[in-house]
Parts: structure tokens; sequence; C-alpha cells
């Protein structure tokens, strides 16, 4: 056969190693069929004789395809010049194998299944109301800059519109946004959410199919990949940021990684035919991976950085095997050339991404060309293999520390990842906290984050990590490098447990596999054995029928395995999930904020960073930053609201509250102020004068107040001391009394600010304070007379009362005094204790 022939003798280009192991096959073959133990051929060999399709297993074991034929190569016999219709149509179907459409389904069946994880459980929650409602806070990140994109106009394929991007987009995670933008162009602004909500599950189910083709080309058996495919359903992590409407940064990054990852095995050998066309295209692919990566997430040196342990650990196994690594690696060495051409060119020509990241493909590229290349001088000069990997090691080190003294932006994007790490140790972001450092303990936590597979998927790992140390298979390195990698930084950080979540299914279906085969419904317990070698056609095991007791057991199998990783998935999704009480409090702001005619930024939002930019898509459409919203929390903690209205006057409209437990009466934070007591006062607590509560929404989870100037109620008192003002109010529902107190200074007078409309009782008079006065800081008179009833003074403050007056300052500044005249007195801000007041000094 002469496609064996060219086959085999590709196979001893690729491997001169081969040919002892490939005259003892044939010397064995000739009394029948035998079994790998039978023969002294090392198992690394052995898989590479295998790959090239030179062996095919029986029912009774293994036998050469053409015992002459293989001979014939040996000998160094002339190959047939001329290819058969027979052989023409064999390397055919190599290029393109004969898959039955009962394998389709059955592939396809499980690609659909990861699709229903991803989008069952959060469909109707995302869709509702004709209203596109993302879960979490990143997708209104994207779904503000494609809208805004496209009602910018351009095309996206204009180099100069690319060129001349808007706000952080130019720097932060721009493929990922201009590739929303190009899909969403054609169909006009109002499908940026769609968009934006289906992209995700479509990638997750894209990097399934990665995911099964990796593993397949590992084992030669789909059973393996679809097992994969099923167990990457339902890890969790995979499973919320791949699920319908979380469109952020984090689904393309999963296909990138895992196209990698299949790309570094089809690499690893040289069983696409050494350096042939085919290799060299694998290679190209590697490197366009690698640069969509680097403009796809302002973090991708993260997910590039194992390469570099991938290609330091192959080029040490082909001294170690006696193979040129400058033979075996080229490709690789071109397509990463390629990456940081392709990164380097973009950052020159658009402007796309920070220098360092734009740099990383390249200094991976110049870290490859060092590696390979003194690995290939270590092949020549017969070096032993440990001292390559211990000088390279060393080199590797020390290129990172002149680098990082020589080179500004390699400095720059250290620091950036030593700040981005240090979020562990203070941050209350959910994803900056460690894989192990959940409420359940360090051993359930993973196992709610990764399922069941996590179990089945560690002794692989091992196994296989193992069988790399031993050089017994270099097709592996890629996933295994990857697996550790990940692990480590998802004990660091849980944000990466989803591209961990991709090799704990990978090497969970080889897993699943043996366990089956092991309890005897998938074959036999020695067909584990050969679960990480292909076939010896070249192609892959079938996918059979089982029997119905086969088919029980089977089902019973998936269940015990899927079952916790299913579930899980659905409370990670439930935990992203936009609650009705926010969505419909959002859109209560934004009737309220369409019907008093604002814009923004008067109709801004001040809530949780988390809830910020869904509340403000709704509100206003503006949901491009996040950074005062982080304020949030301290302003909701602070005893002293006042010293934060100068931050508040030119940018709120609202500030929404959420329930955060039981409210302590003599509680002094804003918090407990509003929602607590919805501004009025307490026991000794002041109550406020600029937030009018608007809505409470279902179960009290969410309380919006309108930030208002507020009416001035003035008047004058018969004697000195403590004057109420309070009316009764009732808003959605809640009925409450409204309290303020006002000091009268010894010339008579006071004022008091109020949040409220409505008949207020001052003393023993009465006045009406109108939704106008509440909107435009009206003063309000209680009458020309003297008010009564008043409260016994606890201080006296003589030519001094107490007013909350609106300021205009941008930023907070405790110390600093302001100043305005109103009538014969001037306005000063005072330090008093804990508390800062606005004072009329010397007059009214």
């Amino acid at each position: 056969m002469t496609d064996l022939r060219e086959r085999t003798a590709d196979l001893l280009a690729d491997h001169p190693d081969a040919e002892e192991a490939l005259r003892r096959l044939v010397e064995r073959d000739a009394a029948g069929p035998w079994s790998f133990e039978d023969v002294a051929v090392d198992s690394g060999t052995f898989g590479e004789i295998v790959a090239a399709g030179v062996v095919e297993e029986t029912d009774e074991g293994y036998e050469l395809v053409d015992r002459a034929a293989v001979r014939a190569v040996l000998d160094g016999e002339d190959a047939l010049q001329t290819t058969s219709g027979s052989d023409l149509q064999t390397r055919l179907q190599r290029l393109v194998p004969t898959v039955s459409g009962e394998q389709i389904a059955v592939v396809l069946g499980a690609l659909v299944f990861v699709a229903l994880v991803r989008v069952g459980p959060l469909f109707g929650s995302v869709f509702r109301d004709g209203a596109v409602v993302l879960p979490g806070n990143d997708p209104y990140y994207y779904r503000y800059w494609v809208t805004t994109l496209i009602e910018r106009g351009g095309s996206p394929l204009d180099p100069a519109v690319l060129a001349s991007l808007p706000g952080d987009v130019p720097t932060r995670d721009t493929l990922t946004t201009v590739g929303l933008w190009l899909v969403a162009a054609p169909f006009g602004a109002g499908a940026a959410p769609a968009v934006v909500a289906w992209y995700p599950p479509i990638a997750g189910v894209v990097s399934a199919a990665l995911v099964y083709a990796t593993v397949v080309r590992l084992t030669g058996d789909r059973r393996a990949g679809v097992g994969a495919i099923g167990l990457l359903a339902v890890v969790p992590a995979h499973a919320f940021r791949t699920a319908i409407g979380f469109g952020d940064h984090h689904a393309l990054d999963y296909v990138w990684v895992a196209a990698m990852a299949y790309l570094t095995v089809r690499l690893a050998t040289g069983e696409d035919g050494g350096t042939s066309l085919r290799r060299w295209g694998l290679g190209g692919a590697l490197g366009l991976c690698v640069a969509g990566q680097s403009l796809s997430w302002r973090g991708a040196p993260l997910d590039l950085a194992p390469l570099a342990a991938v290609v330091l650990v192959l080029v040490t196994l082909d001294v170690a095997a006696d193979r040129d690594p400058l033979r075996e690696r080229a490709p690789t060495v071109v397509g990463l050339g390629l990456a940081g051409g392709l990164t380097a060119g973009v950052h020159a020509t658009l402007g796309w991404m920070s220098v360092y990241v734009a740099a990383a493909p390249g200094l991976l590229a110049a870290g490859t060309v060092v590696v390979v290349a003194v690995g290939a001088l270590a092949h020549r000069l017969e070096l032993p293999a440990v001292w390559v990997l211990s000088g390279e090691v060393a080199v590797g080190i020390g290129s990172v520390a002149v680098a990082w003294v020589t080179l500004p932006f390699v400095r720059a994007g250290g620091e950036a990842f030593l700040r981005y790490m240090q979020l562990t140790t203070g941050g209350t972001i959910a994803e900056t906290k460690s894989l192990v450092a959940s409420a359940n303990g360090s051993v359930i936590g993973p196992i709610l984050f990764l399922g069941v597979a996590l179990v089945l998927a560690l002794p692989i790992l091992v196994v296989e990590t193992a069988r790399v140390v031993r050089a017994a298979d270099r097709r592996t390195v890629g996933p295994v490098v990857f697996g550790w990698y990940f692990l480590l930084l998802s004990l660091v950080q849980v944000r990466f447990a989803g591209q961990l979540g991709l090799f704990v299914a990978l090497f969970g279906g080889i897993g699943f596999l043996r366990l089956a085969q092991w309890i005897g419904i998938a074959g036999s317990a020695d067909d584990a054995e050969r679960t990480t070698r292909p076939a010896a056609d070249g192609g892959v095991r079938p996918i059979r029928r089982p029997d119905r007791r086969t088919l029980g057991s089977l089902v019973v199998l998936v269940l015990l395995v899927c079952s916790v990783g299913a579930v899980q998935s659905s409370v990670k999704m439930a935990q992203i999930d936009t609650s009705d009480a926010a969505f419909e409090t959002a859109r209560t702001i934004a009737d309220d904020a369409e019907r008093r005619g604002l814009t923004y930024p008067e109709n801004y939002v001040w809530v949780t960073w988390g809830d910020s930019r869904m509340f403000n898509t709704f509100v206003n459409g503006r949901a491009s930053s996040v950074e005062f919203a982080h304020a949030n929390d301290e302003f909701l903690r602070s005893p002293r609201p006042r010293d934060w209205y100068p931050r508040m006057d030119e940018r709120v409209g609202y500030v929404v509250v959420e329930a955060a437990g039981t409210v302590d009466p003599s509680d002094r934070s804003t918090y407990a102020r509003l929602y607590g007591r919805h501004g009025s006062r307490s026991a000794d607590v002041e109550g406020l004068g600029r937030f009018r509560l608007l809505d409470v929404s279902k179960g009290d989870r969410f309380k919006t107040f309108v930030y208002v100037p507020g009416a001035v109620v003035t008047g004058t008192a018969n004697q000195t001391g403590r004057i109420t003002v309070e009316t009764d109010t009732t808003v959605d529902g809640q009925s409450f009394v409204y309290r303020r107190t006002a000091e009268v200074g010894e010339d008579g007078r006071f004022e008091v600010r109020v949040a409220y409309p409505g008949e207020y009782r001052v003393g023993d008079r009465t006045v009406t304070v109108t939704p106008a006065d509440v909107e435009e800081g009206r003063e309000v008179l209680v009458d020309e007379t003297e008010v009564n009833s008043l409260e016994p003074s606890r201080q006296r403050r003589p030519s001094v009362e107490t007013v909350t007056r609106p300021s205009t300052h941008d930023s907070v500044r405790d110390d600093i005094a302001r100043t305005f005249t109103r009538g014969t007195g001037t306005w000063r801000t005072v330090e008093s204790g804990s508390r800062t007041d606005d004072r009329l000094e010397g007059g009214r």
C-alpha cells in the first residue's frame, strides 16, 4: 500500500528512533496478533507508531496493517510511484474522515445539552417585558459600547473608525467589543442587547466543541470526547459565565484558551506530517489565536503564560528523545512570531490595548526562539535534558529580571498583575476570592464551582503529568500544563475557575470513560489502559449503541456524576440574575425621570457598584463606568451625609438603598437614616432634608430616594430652643411621620430643610410645602406671627441656626469654609463634633 509506505517513511523521517521499534514489531507480528505488553517498545514511541496508522487493533490484539510494506520501507525499497484509486480514497478519508449520522447525532446532542444548560434557567429572566435584562454587572458595559458605536456611525471594518474608538474601548477588551459591534451593526443599535445576550452560550458551545476535539485527538475515542462535553455542560464556573446574557469577555476567552490547548496537542508531535504544510498551517492558527486573545482581554498575558511552559517542556522532551527541537518546534515559533507581529501592528496602527498587553505575544515569541535555539544546540552537543531544563529556567528567570529593569512596559505589566492579584487580600468582590476560600470550606468550595468532574479529572491529570515526566507522551503536555496553571490561578482568584473548567472537563471526560470501563459498562477494564492512545488506523473509535441494560447503567452513572454540577450551575445563575425587585425599581425610576424631564446626569442612579450599570442602563442609558458607584458603600456607612453633598450635587438624581439587616434606632449611618427612617429624625439622630422617598420595592429589598434641593421652612418663634417640624406622609403604601428639628436663634428665627411635600405641623402652626417647593429649593414661611410650643434647647447657640445648604463643590473637603451672603449674615461651614452644619452667623 503506497499510502502506508508513505506514512511509515514520514514516521521514520520525523522519529528515527522508531526504526528499531518497527523492526521488533515486524518480527513479532509474524507470529500473529500481539498485545502491547508482548513487545519491548517504549509507550511514547508506540503511540507515534499507532498515530501514524502503521498498526491496527483487532479483537485478538494488535497487528501491523501491512507487514510487507513496513519491511520494505525498513529495508530501503523504493516506494511505488503511482497512487491507486484505493490509496487515493484512503488519503481522502484521512483528510475528511467518514463519520456516521449516528455519531454526529450523539455529538450534536451533547452540544445541545451544553446550550440548554446555559439558556434554559435564565431565558425568561433575560427576555422579559420587552426588555433585555442582562445578568450581572459587566455585560452592561459591552452593551453600552456596542450600542454607542452603532449610533456613532461608521463601519466596524473601516480602519479609520477602528483607530478612533471612543472612551476606554481602545484599551479595554477591544476585540470583544468590536466583534460584538460587527455582528450587531447590520441590524441597528436596537439589536445590541440581544447580540450581547446570545454571544456567551454560543461561545460556550464552541469551547465545548474544541474540548471534544482535543479529547478525541488525545484518546482516539469519541466516548471520552462526548463525556467531556457532558461534564463541561455542568461545570458551574464555566456554565454561568457562558450563560445567556452574561456577555462579558470571559466567554470569548474560553474559546481562545480551548483553541490554543487543542493546537498544542496537534503541534506537540510530528503526527501531522513533520514540517508539512499542514503543520505550518497549525502554527499559523496558533498565532491567530494568541493574537486574538491578546486583543480580546486586557488581562490576556495571564492566559498566554502557560504557552511558554508548554514550549519549555516540549523542547526538553525533544532533547531527551534525541529529536531536533528546531525541526519539531519550527511551526510553533513561526506561529508565535506571527502573533507578535499582528498585535504589535494593531497597537501601532490602531492604538489598541496597552503597551504591555500588545507586547506580550512578541515577548513570548522571543522567549520561544531562545528556548528552541538552546534546545537545538543542546541536541547537537548531546547534553543531558535535565541540564537543558535547568539552564533554560535559569535563563528565563534572568531574562525576566533584565526585562523588568530595562523595559518600562514590562514593569508596568508586572505591577498591573500584582495589583490585580492583591485584590484577594482586601477586595470584597466575590471573584477575587480563592477557589478554596468559600464559606463551605476548602473541600466543598471547589466542588461548588467545578462539580464532581473535578474528582474525575484530578487523578487523570496526575497520571498524565507522570507520563509527561517519563517522556511517555508529548501530546498531553499542553493540556497538562494548562490544567495545572489554571488550577494554581484559581487557588488565588476564583475568576479563573472558568478556564480551569475546560481542563477539568477534558481530563474528567477521560476519567468518566475509565470509570465506566472499570465498572463494566463501557468495555473491559483492560481498555482503560489504552484510553489515552489513538486508534491504530489514525482515526477514532466509534460510539456503539449500548444495549438496554448498559444504557440504564450509563444513565444512572451520568446522573450521579452530573447532578451536583447541574444543580450548582442553576444556583450560580440565580446568583447573577437580575431580580424582579431590581428591574421594577429601575423602571420606576425611569418613569419618574421621564415625567420630570430629567436628562443625564440629573437622572444618574447612585447604587452599589454591582447594580450600577443595570440601573443606569434602563434609566439614562449610561453604563460605561462604575468608578463613582464604588463610593456608594462608603456613603451609606458615613455618619456625616452632608460631607457627600458637594459630590452629589452635580451628578446624582436618585439614591437606591438595598436592605442590609435590622436598623438600630441609634445608628447614625446614612443607611440607617434612609432605609430605616426615610430621612426622618429619630431619638438623638438628625434627619435628612435632601432625600425624598420615591419607591419601595416588593419585599422592601430596595428603597429609592430622589436627591432634591429640599424646601426651607422658616419662621419666628417666641423663645429660644428647639422646634419640631413634622408631617404625615405615605409613599408607595408605607405611612410614616417625617420629622425634622431646628434650633431657634437669639433673634427668634429658625430654618429647617425638608424633603417631602405636605402639610407640616410647626409648633402650634401649620404650613403647606408643595412638590415644587421641594424640587426647586424654595423658602416657605410659616407665617408672620411667632410660633409657640418649643422644645427646650440642649445647648444655647447665640446667633447661630442650623440649616442644610446645597453645595456646588466637586469633592468632599472636611476643613474648608465656604461662604455666601444672605440678608445681613454670612453662611459658613462649621465642624461640630461628628457633624458638619451650615450656620448663619451675625444676622438673618
